[in-house]
């Protein structure tokens, strides 16, 4: 009765943000399964229409069937953040469960690059979805996992599930702005239009974030989404080297994002509240006499 009456009271004070944050999560399920299981049917629609070169539109949809298992990573914020609000789960238990994730992936990290055998079966699995240099280094799925592990486990669950957002929507619409409409290079092979199309779109979902998940004001609103969304667009931009930008966007916005909430003496909400045994008794008295 009382796991009950705990997910009633919290879903009758959060009900418009976990239905919307839901809603985010089919949207981005759907997507998903067509960018992953109907990516070469929707390639052959449009390559019949003649929009774009053949070559160019190969690679966007090669990219969109990996950005597809970014959106099937929405499943993380939304767990992550519906299961706080609805105390189902605690962010010791959300931090348990990806440190073993990350862990598991880098065990099969070290595996594959010490058996070539081992290799080759895992190629064979995930092998398409893979850049080429992800063959000899470690895979963004791995950074991926890590990334969204230490911006659960340390930052604000608010700042955290936002920048796991800015690392879907941001990245996501990067590569397929920046693949498709990309011309103006500015740092190797990423292109202006690409990191205006992860600034802007970072920033449309962050700012929605901050008002509609967190209730701040406009002003504080718009000066954390800001932050976030730069700090995202550089990380997308200038990551290099082995590190992966799955695991350089959320850290670093996570990290600029908390550092602007001190700078600017911001007030985040408060996601759990503890009630009170008064607020447990007239709790259980109301759904007693609905009953």
């Amino acid at each position: 009765m009382g796991l009950r009456s705990m997910l009633i009271r919290n879903w009758d004070l959060h009900r418009q943000e976990l239905a919307v944050l839901l809603g985010f999560l089919g949207v981005c399920g759907i997507l998903a399964i067509v960018f992953i299981f109907f990516n070469r049917s929707l390639h052959k629609v449009l390559r019949s229409l003649n929009i774009m070169r053949a070559q160019k539109l190969r690679s966007v949809f090669r990219e969109l069937r990996r950005k597809g298992f970014h959106l099937a990573g929405m499943i993380y914020p939304t767990l992550f953040y519906f299961g706080i609000k609805m105390g189902l789960i605690t962010r010791f238990h959300f931090s348990l469960v990806l440190g073993i994730m990350s862990f598991v992936a880098i065990c099969v990290e070290v595996t594959r690059f010490r058996w070539p055998k081992f290799q080759q079966y895992v190629l064979l699995i995930i092998g398409k979805i893979m850049r080429k240099r992800e063959y000899k280094h470690t895979s963004g799925m791995t950074w991926f996992t890590s990334g969204i592990f230490l911006s659960g486990a340390f930052f604000h669950p608010l700042i955290a599930m936002t920048s796991m957002w800015c690392l879907i929507f941001g990245d996501l619409m990067a590569a397929i702005i920046g693949k498709t409409f990309g011309t103006t290079k500015i740092f190797g092979q990423k292109s202006l239009q690409g990191s205006i199309g992860c600034f802007v779109s970072s920033l449309t979902i962050t700012l929605f974030g901050f008002l509609f998940f967190g209730r701040l004001s406009i002003t504080d609103s718009l000066i954390l989404a800001t932050v976030s969304s730069l700090t995202a667009t550089l990380a997308e931009l200038y990551t290099f080297g082995r590190i992966n930008d799955n695991f350089t966007i959320p850290v670093s916005t996570c990290l600029t994002t908390t550092l602007a909430v001190k700078i600017f003496n911001i007030t985040l909400p408060i996601i759990i509240k503890k009630i009170s045994q008064t607020d447990q008794v007239e709790e259980m008295s109301s759904i007693e006499q609905i009953e």
